[in-house]
């Protein structure tokens, strides 16, 4: 059986490519008899070969230049036909395939995964990635706006490793309206949209993003609380600045942490099991921050590590500066938070649990494409619309060379100011 659809596969993509070299075979003979075309070109050569890389492999054409007897330039009719760039290699529903198959494994899996289309260097699939450019968190397909009363953010981020040796934050944000059941052991969230990028030194432009998101989905005005929930870094609590009714709470995982670091070194030293471990948590169930700051006093007579004296002054730092978002993560009624299962499966599977060195432009297309597709959005249509608002702006620039080039200028003199007036005897409609 497996050889049997290895065979029908190879047999399909064959006469795929005979039918389209075949197309292009016709469109260009009909281009070279047709009257209609001899009236503003002529024949400049016949015989040019093209190679265009495509899912069903390499297809190979001849096709004839034409010289426009106006502007005495070399076109290629057929490819203006075919919608190709002068220059293309890769056929446009090709690149999509390879982008949408960069954004979830390596860039050399990607070439042996299409490695029949003719494509052999992975320079070639990360050039496509570096080309698509960023794509905007306003992108993708927007739900009918509603009326809640509360919605829920939840934000962390993943180290990425760079290509000069340095670690950068990759953030992400998801916000959703709360959990529903989808089985006897499962949950799942409700309208979930994801915000991803390094955003570095511009925190408050992703909250603004998501502030933006929040006004196009929502009745902003009508919802009583957004529950932000996060690690407790800056950024983070940045977002309860910038987006109204926010209330932080600090996420159980990273609190439980916390409490293991600055418990452990005193446990350790006196042989006590977890005592002082459950010491803290007693004093954040009571809301007594007066028995935090006591226990971190007392621990600072005793002779520990340098670098567990350093670990304490850290925790003591972050649980008296996250004191508020504690309680309020402490009381009932909150769901708690999943950060970081999310930044394992939207953003580590790719750009973070294998040895691997990115560029800062790499890394924020790939996961602004993982986020685009998981809200929804289609990246090979996204694709062929940048692709198609490329050639239009390419096609404007060559028109303006072209009016630059062919206009005379004539200097009209008016009080002191001069105006170059151009003269477009040279064009006809």
């Amino acid at each position: 059986m497996d050889q049997v659809v290895q065979e029908t596969h190879e047999l399909t993509d064959r006469i795929a490519r005979e039918q389209i070299q075949d197309y292009v075979q016709v469109l260009d003979e009909r281009l070279r008899n047709s009257q209609l075309r001899k009236k503003d070109y002529s024949i400049e050569r016949r015989n040019q070969t093209k190679t265009i890389a495509t899912t069903a492999g390499p297809v190979v054409f001849d096709r004839t230049y034409f010289r426009d007897k106006k502007t005495n330039h070399h076109v290629c009719l057929v490819d203006r036909l075919l919608g190709l760039e002068p220059h293309q290699r890769i056929s446009r529903e090709l690149a999509s395939c390879l982008l949408s198959s960069a954004k979830d494994i390596s860039y050399q899996g990607t070439v042996e995964r299409y490695a029949s289309s003719g494509i052999t260097s992975r320079t070639t699939v990360m050039n496509l990635v570096h080309r698509l450019g960023n794509i905007e968190s306003s992108e993708g397909p927007l739900p009918q706006k509603k009326v809640v009363s509360r919605i829920y953010i939840e934000a962390d981020e993943d180290h990425v490793a760079m290509q000069d040796g340095s670690n950068q934050q990759m953030r992400l944000i998801y916000v959703h309206e709360g959990q529903q059941s989808v089985g006897k052991r499962r949950k799942a969230l409700m309208g979930v949209r994801r915000f991803a990028g390094f955003y570095k030194g511009n925190s408050d432009e992703l909250w603004y993003e998501v502030f933006d998101y929040l006004n196009s989905a929502y009745e902003v005005d009508k919802i009583e609380e957004i529950s932000l929930s996060g690690d407790g870094a800056t950024w983070i609590k940045m977002g309860a600045q910038i987006l109204p009714r926010c209330k932080l709470y600090l996420d159980k995982f990273h609190l439980e942490k916390a409490l293991r670091q600055a418990a452990t070194p005193i446990d350790s030293y006196k042989g006590t099991k977890d005592e002082y471990y459950w010491y803290l948590k007693d004093a954040i169930s009571m809301d007594s921050l007066e028995d935090i700051n006591t226990f971190f006093e007392s621990a600072a007579g005793l002779p520990l590590k340098k670098t567990q004296e350093k670990k304490l002054g850290e925790m003591q730092t972050y649980l008296v500066s996250n004191w508020e978002s504690i309680q309020n993560a402490a009381k009932s009624g909150y769901q708690g938070c999943s950060a970081e299962g999310h930044v394992s499966h939207v953003l580590s599977s790719r750009l973070s649990s294998r040895p691997m060195g990115w560029s800062t432009v790499g890394a924020e297309n790939i996961a602004r494409m993982r986020v685009f597709v998981l809200n929804g959005g289609d990246l090979m249509g996204y694709f062929a619309a940048k692709e198609k608002e490329k050639k239009k702006e390419a096609r404007l620039l060559r028109l303006e060379k072209r009016i630059v080039k062919k206009s005379r200028v004539y200097p009209v003199k008016q009080g002191s100011i001069s105006y170059a007036t151009p003269h477009f005897g040279w064009y006809k409609s």
